[in-house]
């Protein structure tokens, strides 16, 4: 899709990274485009919270079940919007619980922000 680059973020489940990865388009800070391949079982967790809109703890996934997957959708938050400071992520947030097993995650973009997904059509 040519105007992948006029999102703030656009996860193409169709379009292969390198290393069976998700090639993620994503305007960096400075409205900068880039293109960062995610590992597939995070980006089908990151597409699952656009989805659904509502924040979701890592066993409320339904679209990937792993351990460690707080950890997977840390890193390719990482990857997409870079390491910024604690609260200042655009896209995906964190909202901490009472033990480490009540955190959740959520996608809340910021006021403006342009995102797209394409998934597969089920069936």
């Amino acid at each position: 899709m040519s105007q992948r680059s006029s999102f703030d973020l656009f996860i193409d489940m169709m379009a292969p990274g390198t290393k069976r990865g998700v090639s993620v388009s994503v305007r960096d800070a400075k409205g900068q485009p880039k293109v960062v391949d995610v590992a597939a079982r995070a980006a089908a967790a990151l597409v699952e919270l656009v989805q659904l809109g509502k924040p979701l703890r890592v066993g409320q996934f339904q679209s990937v079940e792993v351990q460690n997957l707080d950890k997977i959708i840390e890193t390719a938050r990482r990857a997409i919007e870079g390491k910024g400071r604690r609260g200042s992520w655009r896209f995906f947030s964190t909202i901490s619980g009472v033990d480490a097993a009540a955190k959740s995650f959520v996608f809340r973009p910021q006021p403006g922000a342009t995102f797209a997904v394409i998934v597969p059509l089920p069936g």
